[in-house]
């Protein structure tokens, strides 16, 4: 599935991990928010709710909900599990700032399968099944 919205944003590098994926989200011109993932409400002039209402529109936020949101429904749809959870709960974003910058996480994503053996969360990592933990 590839993510498409035309004029809002576009999806150039990406990649499916057995347990997570990669991706580069470049966010157009017409992107109407700074990046905020909430909306806050407004309860009289000047005075705002403390606690968000919801997602901004057009925030990278939105897009990863809308985007976890429409996979998991087609694939519940697909192998017929109704309510079957298919993603954890955050997501981890950075901003490119530069040219130099998504060179090195085009390289990152390419090369990540090469590391998917030694990775900690790999069942079939022998470290795993020995009391390997997390590098964090």
């Amino acid at each position: 599935m590839i993510l498409r919205l035309p004029g809002l944003i576009s999806s150039r590098s990406y990649l499916i991990m057995p347990n997570h994926l990669h991706g580069i989200i470049v966010i157009g011109d017409r992107c109407c928010s700074r990046g905020e993932a909430f909306v806050f409400q407004m309860l009289r002039p000047y005075e705002f709710r403390k606690f968000p209402v919801g997602t901004q529109a057009g925030s990278v936020g939105a897009i990863v909900q809308n985007f976890k949101s429409v996979s998991t429904r087609q694939v519940n749809v697909r192998f017929f599990a109704p309510g079957c959870k298919l993603w954890q709960r955050n997501y981890f974003e950075r901003i490119i700032r530069d040219e130099r910058e998504l060179d090195i996480i085009r390289v990152y994503i390419r090369e990540n399968p090469t590391v998917w053996e030694q990775d900690w969360e790999n069942p079939d990592n022998p470290g795993v099944k020995y009391g390997g933990k997390s590098p964090q």
